[in-house]
């Protein structure tokens, strides 16, 4: 240590602004690594896999921007959990820095710079997100450098920025529509600051034209498809997402963010409210107040609000470095951010696979109390939280797929195909079956039914998450071949239905595709 305190090259690295978010930056790749292959393929895993095969046909919820980086990434370097994992924390890693620099813009020093981004590196949906191959992780690090770009626009006043931050706009909305939700509460807080006067500027319009010209290729898809993400939206808002009343969604607010930082950014909040230093950014404080009304009154799911709390952090840690002049206070400041640090750290197993699966299923019957306020689906609670229950059994599933497929004459396997009414099992027959021998699956649930049943046409069905009595109007005879087995801890809905052999279809496929599409 002496030799390093001495070193003039250590020193400046010490020394450098970055530095102590590249401290952060190692932490969340350390974290990551350790669990990066634990459990198996995360049900949007297997999908997003899929998708990168048939970059052709289009998606139903996301565009195609999302898979070309993954169909990218997966020739390169293949498809197994690491790989796709390692795709993933790409976008953490770039959140995680953006965090800091959005504290450091806001006028935050070290601590502040640290502590945003250490929050949001330690946050459990940041982690959560990051653990598995999705389109959350890149629309959150793309939303984080859209509020990036209008912290410097408020900071600087240069105007010309507004362009950069439309296309920041345009390229998260391609990730995830979640960014439509905060265009009209950011509409609303400039209306009600000083930043009204950015509607009389051009380069505030030319910024809306440059976002809107990212998304044409997209818009022009949807009107040449009839809008399927609209239908989307509506079938998902009505019936998947959990309508949680206002109490439950601001509960929901302070666990899945953290009770240890809710006091962070409430006083972010007030901050930029309140503080006449902060004037400038006081729009952010009406933003995240509009966004919770938005959020709530279109049942959304509460952790879309996850790309505003970075600011809010900062704004919270700018404020706790404004009264720690003196130095008992600086002592509170330090003490409180530990408490902090250590609550996050022993939260770690709500986001990530820490333990095997028994032992995480044990840690979290500890937090029963405070997980069953947690709900973002109108699924049932399990043992486990979605994320990782979905992770569990899709072997064991495409191996009884595979069992039944092989047990049929030579000459009627070549006549049947496989459908699957939901994606996950059908991403799963597709990514898994390969080593098995199975033909890549049928499903009319989102993309799958846009990308159709291609070269098949099958005069037999081995049919999967259907109920028996709607496929005697399908095909003429109908047996159980086998069964799903019973998968411990993981999302019940398969949990020992019948695997049925579909025989003598009565439907041709180009009759029957029409039949199966679904967008719940």
């Amino acid at each position: 240590m002496p030799i390093l305190k001495d070193n003039r090259v250590w020193q400046r690295i010490v020394a450098n602004d970055n530095f102590p978010l590249l401290i952060v930056v190692l932490l969340k790749v350390l974290l990551h690594l350790l669990t990066i292959n634990r459990y198996g393929y995360f049900i949007d895993e297997l999908y997003n896999i899929a998708s990168a095969r048939d970059l052709s046909s289009g998606f139903v919820e996301i565009s195609h921007l999302g898979p070309m980086i993954y169909a990218g990434w997966i020739s390169v370097f293949g498809h197994s959990l690491f790989s796709l994992r390692m795709l993933a924390l790409i976008p953490g890693v770039i959140t995680v820095v953006t965090a800091g620099w959005i504290a450091r813009e806001l006028g935050g020093k070290r601590f502040a710079q640290f502590m945003t981004s250490l929050t949001v590196c330690l946050g459990l949906v940041w982690l959560a997100f990051n653990s598995f191959l999705g389109c959350d992780g890149f629309d959150q690090a793309a939303s984080a450098v859209f509020l990036l770009l209008l912290i410097r626009i408020f900071k600087t006043g240069n105007q010309k920025l507004w362009m950069a931050a439309g296309i920041a706009a345009g390229v998260a909305i391609l990730f995830k529509q979640t960014l439509l939700f905060y265009l009209p509460a950011l509409f609303l807080g400039l209306l009600l600051t000083k930043h009204r006067r950015s509607f009389l500027n051009g380069h505030f319009w030319a910024g809306v034209l440059c976002g809107l010209l990212v998304l044409t290729p997209q818009i022009i898809w949807e009107f040449q498809h009839h809008w399927p993400l609209l239908e989307y939206w509506s079938v998902y808002a009505r019936q998947r997402t959990y309508h949680a009343s206002w109490h439950e969604f601001v509960m929901m607010q302070v666990l899945i963010y953290s009770p240890a930082v809710v006091l962070v950014w409430l006083a972010g909040v007030l901050n930029f409210l309140m503080n006449k230093k902060m004037s400038d950014f006081k729009v952010f404080g009406f933003l995240y107040i509009f966004l919770l009304l938005i959020c709530f009154l279109g049942h959304v799911k509460a952790y879309v609000t996850a790309a505003i709390y970075p600011v809010l952090f900062a704004g919270g840690y700018i404020g706790m470095e404004e009264l720690s002049d003196k130095a008992w206070m600086k002592t509170v400041r330090w003490v409180f951010s530990v408490i902090i640090i250590a609550v996050l750290f022993l939260s770690l197993p709500h986001a990530l696979p820490v333990f095997n699966v028994q032992n995480q299923a044990r840690y979290f019957q500890l937090f029963s109390f405070a997980n069953r306020h947690v709900k973002f689906d109108s699924f049932a609670q399990v043992e486990l939280p979605e994320f990782m229950a979905d992770r569990l059994g899709w072997e064991e599933r495409v191996r009884a797929v595979a069992e039944v497929y092989h047990s049929l004459p030579p000459d009627q396997r070549k006549k049947t195909s496989i459908y699957a009414h939901y994606y996950g099992f059908a991403g799963a027959i597709d990514v898994l079956g390969k080593r098995y021998g199975l033909p890549d699956s049928l499903c009319g649930h989102l993309s799958y039914h846009l990308w159709g049943y291609k070269q098949q046409r099958p005069e037999n069905l081995i049919v999967v998450q259907v109920d028996g009595e709607s496929l005697k109007g399908i095909c003429e005879v109908v047996e159980i071949g086998g069964y799903i087995p019973f998968i411990p801890y993981a999302m019940p809905y398969d949990n020992g239905k019948p695997i049925f052999v579909c025989k003598k279809m009565k439907l041709s496929i180009e009759e029957l595709w029409p039949l199966v599409k679904h967008y719940d």
